[in-house]
């Protein structure tokens, strides 16, 4: 691909064409962990199968605490965690080959743990030629949560004796219980002889940074194992240890992560596990016939909407194009210094701070703040309302982000704006409590601070209902609404209300339907409707629809049956109702990466520029000018992934300064880095530029090259706009580039990398600091070979497309690196080496192409 002038990724880590093909066998799989502890029907595991396959989830790890228990007479009990797999794997096989499981048994399960000859050998056994058996390279596979090496080691070696190929990568147990892996306590947890291929982190307890520290970590040291990495990552955690994961920015940042670390598997941790709240599904599993536990809906389906966005980026190499302008805002209901609960069953006032389980354990991450993630079409403004208090924020069009303190007593309102156009406008669907009340202490499994997730989509509705000004309240005869079969779809449900009263009140909505939905497990969503006044208001919230859905019906359900008021199955309250819209939202998806035999390019139109300057280093002058032809140029420095086509070897060399597949590679001469550019030739039929021998550059051969001096200072002084730097004339800042400048000398710099020297980024990472034309790291990163012999600029002679060719030991380097070299960052300066030397830790390249060439490679 040739990208034209001025076109830019709209994110770091933006879409990227790599020159290795995204092949099936390089498709990295995305799991959910699944507990199947509780029992459902065949139905409704068909409908959390479809739902997963809907967001690009590729299957479910089973997390199994029990399985089959031998009794002292000698018999075998089979418990209902047979059952609740065997539904699985069916609607699994229901729902097509595609949709892979295996599983992940739980060593806390005193059966698992005594008697795991049994347990692990009938998992394996008794799915082993399953169509839907994930398999890894043909093994079946086999993970685990907890146990020893010991504990997996007697098992999994008898199978495998009975000729059972098994790939086992589990997360074990360690003394310590540490937020993250150090490199050497991943070598540890994964013995060179043990039984284990790789090794999983069931990544949730943790700051964000923490989580993605530890993915890299374990990914780093696996690679240099030779072992296998499933990495984890997680929407929310809301078990005693509280987590602020800064809304939906935690959960971007955590899968930007992988998709920089390219791990071999990824499980989300979880999908439906309501004790540590870390779940992707906001359904509440059944208890009887009817709907229980209502308060645990307390966020929609926005993290299933950027996993699919994710998962497809991660899937593909590509990220998905923006479609459909999104916000995602997040709060807790309750400030940290709301620290008062009411002790039901004591009947009496407690403190959180001074009790044990289950009260939250609240953390110096935890922050009183509102969170907005947007995913924008185009720039924009979001607007957040709490009471009198109005606040903007302006937004670059990808994906943004904005926040501010959270204020008790009132319910978030959200709105975005573009160009005076107010697009969405809606509020939080619960308030935000100014006291502690016993209503608002709940206890079962930690809900008091629990975080709330809404989203909210932009386009016209697919269907709109007006609701006549309904009222609703305990005993009040049901809403129904006639759905039309609003198909197989993700919706943005929004539903304007008034709610006069002084307290939140709560409806549900129930659909019919989807799979399951007659029997015991119904599709519904509990509407819990903060105070509005006289005013109306509208909530917003995704949810999946499906093609038999024939009706959809609001509820205030109210029953007087005493079992029921344990699982907070009576609504409460009076609301008016008036409208609700459903807003269609596209799923995100990607196509794969073309196949490209080159790094991706980008043209630079020819052109006259001043090359050096009169007042730099001495090597810099004199000041020129200098014509050139239009040529081409990387647009990323060539990375590990690119260079190891050419020389599969040389992964071996892969590092700490320099190890994941899109970082820059390093340890390269320049007699390397122009041997690469003749494979390049070769592979897509140019001629190569350069003697084999001697390095030498070939007269108008039209093949890949690296950039003369003169074109690489063209390029990153914006084409004869003098830039000091790539950039622009500011000075270098955080967010322009890979780089330490004057720090790299200073004898008391600390930095704060585990390694202490630092090491390269993924190319791309710094979009600040792009050049005029898109080209990215022309500072930081890794400074670049260029084509010239190094000596003084000339007084006189060519200045046309200059290149130089005299005598010389020493090959020319431009752009700054991530230490010392070219530390100063500025376009003009210029460095050089013996073209022999490859042993800097600094020095790279990026390729450039004639022409010529790009007029052959145009399809």
């Amino acid at each position: 691909m040739i990208t034209k002038p001025l076109l830019l990724a709209a994110l770091s880590l933006g879409t990227f064409v790599s020159s290795a093909a995204v092949a099936a066998e390089n498709r990295i799989p995305v799991f959910a962990h699944y507990m199947t502890c509780f029992a459902a029907t065949p139905e409704f595991y068909q409908r959390e199968v479809e739902l997963a396959r809907r967001y690009g989830i590729d299957g479910f790890a089973l997390n199994c605490g029990e399985w089959k228990e031998l009794r002292p007479d000698g018999k075998i009990k089979e418990t209902s965690y047979v059952r609740s797999a065997d539904s699985l794997y069916e609607a699994a096989k229901i729902s097509g080959p595609d949709f892979k499981l295996f599983f992940s048994p739980d060593w806390t399960g005193p059966f698992i743990r005594t008697q795991s000859d049994l347990n692990i050998g009938d998992m394996v056994r008794r799915y082993y030629d399953h169509p839907n058996q994930f398999r890894h390279e043909g093994n079946a596979f086999f993970s685990g949560y907890g146990g020893r090496v010991a504990n997996y080691d007697a098992p999994i070696t008898k199978l495998r004796n009975e000729g059972l190929k098994i790939t086992l990568v589990p997360f074990p147990s360690q003394a310590q219980h540490p937020m993250t892996w150090s490199f050497e306590k991943v070598l540890d947890l994964l013995p060179e002889n043990g039984p284990f291929d790789g090794i999983f982190r069931f990544t949730c307890d943790g700051t964000v940074q923490e989580i993605i520290d530890v993915n890299a970590t374990a990914r780093r040291a696996t690679l240099h194992r030779k072992k296998l990495y499933m990495a984890g990552v997680v929407p929310a955690y809301n078990s005693p240890n509280l987590r602020d994961f800064g809304g939906m920015r935690g959960y971007t940042a955590m899968w930007e992560g992988l998709i920089r670390d390219r791990p071999d598997f990824v499980e989300i941790v979880t999908w439906n596990d309501y004790n540590e709240d870390s779940n992707l599904m906001p359904y509440r599993w059944k208890s009887g016939k009817l709907a229980s536990d209502k308060r645990y809906f307390n966020r929609d389906e926005s993290f299933l909407d950027v996993t699919a966005f994710y998962s497809a980026w991660l899937h593909n190499r590509v990220r998905p194009e923006i479609v459909q302008d999104k916000l995602y805002f997040a709060y807790r209901t309750r400030s940290r210094a709301l620290t008062k609960v009411w002790d039901e069953k004591e009947k009496k006032w407690d403190d959180l701070r001074f009790s044990r389980y289950p009260y939250d354990q609240i953390h110096d991450d935890v922050r009183d703040q509102v969170y907005v993630t947007a995913f924008l079409t185009a720039p924009a403004e979001v607007e957040i309302v709490q009471g009198d208090r109005t606040e903007r924020f302006p937004l670059l069009a990808g994906i943004a982000f904005a926040e501010t303190a959270l204020r008790p007593g009132f319910t978030p309102q959200v709105r975005l704006i573009r160009q005076k156009d107010v697009l969405i406008d809606v509020s939080g669907r619960r308030e935000v409590v100014s006291e502690p009340t016993v209503e608002n202490s709940v206890q079962a499994y930690h809900l008091a601070n629990r975080l709330w997730m809404s989203g909210a989509a932009v386009d016209k509705p697919a269907h709109s209902f007006a609701l006549g000004d309904k009222v609703l309240k305990p005993g009040s005869e049901p809403l129904v609404i006639e759905a039309k079969n609003p198909g197989n779809a993700l919706h943005n449900f929004r539903l304007t209300y008034k709610n006069a009263g002084p307290r939140e009140a709560r409806v549900t909505l129930y659909a019919d339907g989807a799979p399951g939905a007659e029997g015991n497990f119904p599709h519904y969503f509990p509407l819990t409707l903060p105070p509005t006044g006289e005013a109306f208001r509208t909530i917003s919230f995704f949810w999946s629809t499906w093609d038999a859905n024939t009706r959809f019906t609001v509820r205030s359900d109210f029953s007087e049956d005493p079992k029921t008021q344990t699982v907070d199955f009576n609504d409460f309250g009076e609301v008016t109702l008036r409208t609700l819209a459903l807003i269609p939202v596209p799923i995100a998806k990607s196509a794969p990466a073309p196949k490209l035999n080159h790094p991706e390019l980008v043209t630079i139109p020819g052109g006259e520029f001043v090359m050096g300057g009169d007042q730099g280093e001495p090597d810099e002058r004199p000041a020129r000018k200098v014509r050139l032809s239009p040529f081409a140029l990387g647009k990323y420095e060539v990375t590990n992934e690119e260079f190891e086509r050419f020389m599969p070897e040389h992964r071996s060399m892969r590092d700490s300064f320099s190890w994941r597949d899109r970082e820059p590679v390093i340890y390269v001469s320049w007699t390397m880095a122009v041997k690469y550019c003749n494979f390049l030739s070769r592979e897509n039929g140019l001629t190569p530029a350069y003697e084999e021998k001697t390095g030498a550059l070939i007269e108008n051969a039209d093949g890949f090259r690296l950039p003369t001096e003169a074109e690489w200072e063209y390029a990153a002084s914006g084409r004869g706009e003098n830039r000091v730097y790539p950039w622009g004339n500011e000075p270098p800042s955080p967010d322009r580039g890979n780089f330490q400048l004057g720090a790299s000398l200073d004898p008391d710099h600390r930095r704060n990398s585990a390694n202490a020297a630092g090491g390269v980024r993924v190319v791309g990472d710094y979009l600040a600091g792009s050049s005029r034309d898109g080209v990215m790291d022309l500072a930081g990163n890794v400074a670049e070979w260029c084509t010239d012999t190094y000596r003084d600029y000339p007084t006189d002679g060519v200045t046309t497309d200059p290149v130089g060719t005299l005598t010389s030991p020493h090959r020319t380097i431009r752009g700054g690196s991530w230490g010392y070299y070219n530390h100063s960052q500025r376009n003009r300066d210029r460095e050089f080496n013996s073209g022999g030397y490859g042993g800097y830790i600094y020095l790279g390249f990026r390729v450039a192409l004639p022409k010529a060439g790009i007029e052959k490679l145009k399809p």
